[in-house]
């Protein structure tokens, strides 16, 4: 004996109604409306271009948060293996504070790219 809500479907012979796509037709929405129309596009032009010199600056930015948290993925990893060699397992604890501040920090690079770009994008 079957259990289940399949079986439950099959003993008290209920059915489902034929499907709203056909395969081999138009989409149709409601009884007596009809096929549906196509929706309409809700894709949004791309932004005009920077201008060369705003692109630089944004440029020279981006590659000044890259540096920083090079540096700080650098750092977290030399005091990673400097406090395994001298302090011992003891010292794991302060990875995790140190890759907090580096997540922080690279949300913190997200947003002021964002922020920087649409300042740019407002005053031209």
């Amino acid at each position: 004996m079957r259990r289940g809500p399949r079986s439950a479907r099959l003993l008290t012979a209920h059915r489902t109604p034929a499907p709203a796509y056909q395969p081999s037709g138009p989409v149709h929405g409601p009884a007596g409306a009809g096929p549906l129309s196509p929706a309409p596009s809700l894709s949004v032009p791309p932004a005009p271009p920077l201008p060369p010199a705003q692109r630089r600056a944004l440029a020279r930015r981006a590659w000044a948060w890259r540096a920083l948290l090079a540096a700080w993925t650098a750092l977290t990893v030399a005091a990673g293996w400097a406090g395994l060699r001298w302090v011992g397992p003891a010292s794991l604890g302060c990875l995790p504070v140190m890759v907090a501040v580096g997540l922080t920090l690279a949300w913190c690079a997200a947003v002021d790219g964002r922020q920087r770009e649409a300042e740019m994008r407002a005053e031209g």
